[in-house]
């Protein structure tokens, strides 16, 4: 199965930022399925972590809430 995803305006400039940072820690330009990959592992930790349901609200989509997260580097 494939999903493609567009992003535009201020969410494709956080994820562009996102994936520099990430890039810059994991010492090579990551891929975008790499950057996705690693916010998806992170968003599943950080949820099973609080006890939180897998379904998102408005406050855990929020920039203040997931601006402490880390992505796990592997």
């Amino acid at each position: 199965m494939t999903t493609h995803i567009k992003l535009h305006g201020s969410k494709a400039r956080r994820f562009e930022t996102i994936k520099g940072e990430l890039s810059e820690r994991m010492g090579y330009d990551l891929s975008n399925p790499e950057v996705l990959g690693l916010l998806m592992s992170s968003l599943e930790s950080h949820a099973s972590s609080e006890g939180e349901g897998a379904e998102p609200t408005e406050d855990t989509c929020s920039d203040t809430h997931w601006s402490g997260l880390e992505v796990p580097l592997f």
